[in-house]
């Protein structure tokens, strides 16, 4: 019997580095021998192409600019699809694809995982205002035209279903409590780490520096990640931290090179705006490293206040003296990251959410495509 054929749309590229595209790669490693999977790639993301870890990936062409290439695509992907491909099911990402789910519902059936939904106040800085605005249209065509949707957040659901009758799954980010971790020395210890994938305005970065200079803060701090994104708000960033005892590393995209800083690291500080569910902060939280993070819903709805110290989004006092209160309490910091790691083997693994994956697609298969 012939596998379901599944095509994946979205991720850009694996392996992964940015936080949507490691969780579904995370997902499919876990199903990827109960169905056939072809990944819808670009080459500005990776340079795998062909048959990778039991899957196939179709690499496309990338543009010098970022939003075009992110536009193109897509565009790219649906004209693929639609006129050579042959699958059973579409899976597609992000909430602000779905201006091409109407043109896939002609051929297929869609399920779509939103990785975070444009809610009425969200506004992405390094984007304008009428890519915004686009954004929230094209979202309104996920919501609209999948078969099925999936959220990562709980209590980003209800803000869904108020715009879409479709059946709405919520199937959490989880972490895998084996992951390894480099033995390569890396010259640091006992440091404040703050850690994404894309640095710009959401991630909040820019209250975590203005805290440490209201501390006037002499140790050691760490800055992981791409700074590209924003030019803007990296002038703005580096301009904050002038004085400071900071290294600004690029992006690591080998995941147990990633872990070792995690798992080096004193405290690590998740100062978000906005969040869906951070893979990161669960990644964190599995090799019972203490966070510190924003006290909003995303971060909120997972953990407590006795798993993870919370302080007052955006206000950058608050946040200072909670890394003063956790710098003073090592004993407090530990056990608060013992519960947090506890709190994952309950309901917080990938294996869980990738067999309610499987269902979920098996389900949908039952109907081939239409």
């Amino acid at each position: 019997m012939s596998k379901i054929r599944i095509a994946v749309i979205g991720l850009k590229g694996l392996p992964a580095y940015g936080g949507a595209a490691r969780s579904m790669e995370s997902i499919i490693g876990y199903i990827v021998r109960d169905f056939d999977f072809t990944i819808y790639a670009i080459d500005s993301h990776t340079k795998v192409r062909g048959m990778y870890n039991g899957y196939n990936q179709i690499i496309f062409k990338s543009m010098n600019n970022k939003l075009l290439n992110t536009f193109m695509y897509y565009w790219k992907c649906l004209t693929h699809v639609m006129l050579k491909g042959t699958y059973d099911l579409i899976l597609m990402n992000h909430a602000e694809s779905g201006f091409i789910i109407p043109f896939l519902r002609l051929k297929y059936r869609v399920i779509t995982t939103l990785h975070g939904v444009y809610t009425n106040e969200r506004f992405e800085d390094k984007f304008g205002v009428i890519e915004n605005k686009l954004f929230k249209v094209f979202q309104w065509f996920a919501f609209r035209f999948s078969n099925h949707l999936i959220s990562v957040s709980q209590y980003e659901m209800d803000f869904c279903k108020k715009f879409t009758n479709a059946p709405i799954s919520y199937i959490p980010n989880g972490v895998n409590l084996n992951e390894l971790i480099s033995d390569k020395a890396i010259g640091s210890s006992d440091y404040l780490l703050f850690a994404a994938a894309r640095v710009y305005g959401i991630k909040g970065a820019d209250i975590f520096l203005k805290a440490l200079k209201k501390m006037n803060y002499q140790g050691q701090i760490l800055f992981i990640g791409d700074l590209s994104h924003d030019a803007k708000y990296a002038k703005y960033l580096k301009n904050i931290s002038e004085n400071l005892n900071i290294e600004y590393l690029d992006i690591i995209r080998d995941k147990s090179l990633l872990f070792k800083y995690i798992d080096s690291a004193q405290l690590f500080i998740f100062p978000s705006r906005i969040e869906a569910m951070s893979n990161m902060l669960l990644e964190v939280a599995s090799l019972k490293c203490p966070i510190i993070a924003s006290d909003i819903p995303a971060n909120s709805s997972v953990f407590n206040d006795r798993e993870v110290t919370f302080f007052n989004s955006e206000d950058h006092l608050d946040l200072a003296n909670k890394i003063q209160y956790s710098l003073s309490n090592p004993k407090v910091l530990k056990a608060k990251a013992t519960r947090a790691y506890e709190k994952l083997q309950k309901g917080y693994l990938w294996e869980q959410s990738a067999n309610k994956y499987k269902n979920l697609i098996n389900e949908y298969s039952k109907y081939k495509r239409i």
